[in-house]
């Protein structure tokens, strides 16, 4: 699998399938293996070319140590390197959770690269209190952890991965960087929204999605944040249905 070195950087990517390019972007703490994992590779690339990357910090993707390092416009630019060196001028994007989030900033710094977002599980609004005392007890356990496998206990990670993790998630505490209108602006042309109807973000996705002029919304009845990924019988005709709808609408435009 190839590396792209984008100023000093080395992201790791693969491409499978055949067809109009999707970008996938995963979760946090994950990686590529995410979605080959949950079937959804299988399942897209007879009729698209998947264009998969490790996020910097995850899988084989250079690991970094400080918060600003993830900063979205970073992130952003690691998808449009692995784009301009495989030739891609436009492609659709589909996210989730993280990938979600990395979808959103692209629509700040990049929308003119994507004909279409599929974004799951997230909505583009500033973390809640609650959220942010969440992760702060995320960053605790990160850390009791970490230093549990420095003082010896047995780990499939190695104990840097959870700097990362804190490193990350202190960036994701500052979320979002730009004004939410600038994300709107970017999601102009088609898009999808989704999340489980048990997940918390459920609520402010639709709110975000019903300001959107072009954009659908569905959400899993009874899954939370992990099962309505993890469900890709659910999902995957709401995707498969709104990118071929997005290839006939580009098709008949002339547009690639």
């Amino acid at each position: 699998m190839p590396f792209v070195n984008n100023n000093g950087v080395k992201i790791h990517y693969h491409v499978e399938g055949d067809g109009p390019p999707v970008v996938l972007l995963h979760g946090l703490t994950t990686s590529m293996v995410q979605f080959v994992k949950g079937g959804y590779v299988d399942a897209l690339k007879d009729d698209y070319r998947l264009i998969m990357l490790d996020a910097r910090g995850h899988g084989s993707s250079d690991q970094l140590y400080e918060t600003e390092d993830y900063a979205p416009q970073y992130m952003a630019s690691d998808v449009i390197a692995v784009m301009d060196v495989e030739g891609i001028d436009k492609a659709h994007c589909f996210g989730y959770s993280m990938g979600a989030r990395g979808g959103y900033s692209l629509a700040v710094y990049a929308s003119d690269r994507f004909h279409s977002f599929v974004l799951g599980g997230q909505h583009p609004y500033a973390r809640t209190a609650e959220q942010k005392v969440d992760d702060l007890k995320w960053i605790e356990r990160w850390e009791r952890r970490r230093d549990s496998i420095l003082a010896g206990e047995e780990s499939r990670r190695d104990p840097k991965d959870y700097d990362v993790f804190i490193a990350f998630r202190k960036q994701i505490m500052r979320w979002p960087p730009f004004e939410v209108e600038q994300i709107a602006k970017g999601l102009q042309g088609p898009t999808l929204l989704f999340t489980g109807e048990a997940d918390e973000r459920n609520m402010l996705t639709k709110e975000f999605a019903g300001n959107l002029p072009n954009t659908k919304f569905f959400s899993l009845p009874g899954l939370n944040h992990d099962q309505a990924f993890l469900q890709k019988e659910l999902v995957l005709p709401h995707v498969k249905e709104f990118l071929s709808g997005v290839q006939q609408s580009l098709n008949g435009s002339g547009g690639g």
